[in-house]
Parts: structure tokens; C-alpha cells; sequence
């Protein structure tokens, strides 16, 4: 159907690229950015992909640099102007409601 899951994806830059994940409920929906360059501010970023659903903020649910896993640490976010792709990382984002 219309709405069956699928996956679309999208160059950023010369070392960064987007997949995103759509077509289930808009809370379902994931953000993948794999960023080889220096922090990215996706907020910034013109490419449709980039954008979250509507109503919503991107926040980070994984990132490979964090430093459970021995990185070296995230990238500052401060949504909903401010939401970084940390560089050399691949970061994985979930839609957020606004905080009230």
C-alpha cells in the first residue's frame, strides 16, 4: 500500500549521508545519518529528508560515538534549532513532541 514502510536516502554533503525511514506512524518513523565530516547541524539542512514529522523535533536515540560504547562523545543538541549529527558517526534519531 501507500504507507508501507520503505526506506529513502539522500547525500548531505561529500562525506555524509541520510536514510530515513517512513511510512508507519509518524513516532515509528527513524532518522539515520552517517556524517564522515565535522559535526553537522541537521537543523540546518535543506534536504527534505532532514526534516522531522510534523509537530515534532528530532532527538538522538543512538549514536556510535557515545561513550558507553568507548566514543569520544556527543555532539551539543538543543532542539529544535540545534540538532548536530556528531562528526564521524553514524547517529539514529526518533521523532520527539515539543516539550510544553
Amino acid at each position: 500500500g501507500q504507507n508501507a514502510p520503505r526506506l529513502l536516502g539522500a547525500t548531505l554533503n561529500e562525506e555524509a549521508l541520510a536514510l530515513r525511514f517512513v511510512g508507519g506512524p509518524a513516532p515509528d518513523e527513524r532518522l539515520l545519518i552517517v556524517n564522515l565530516s565535522p559535526d553537522l547541524n541537521v537543523a540546518a539542512i535543506s534536504e527534505p529528508l532532514c526534516a522531522p514529522p510534523e509537530g515534532c523535533h528530532w532527538s538522538v536515540l543512538w549514536c556510535s560515538e557515545d561513550p558507553r560504547y568507548g566514543g569520544s562523545g556527543l555532539a551539543a543538541c538543543k532542539p529544535p534549532r540545534i540538532v548536530m549529527a556528531t562528526g564521524h558517526a553514524a547517529t539514529v534519531y526518533q521523532p520527539a513532541a515539543p516539550s510544553s
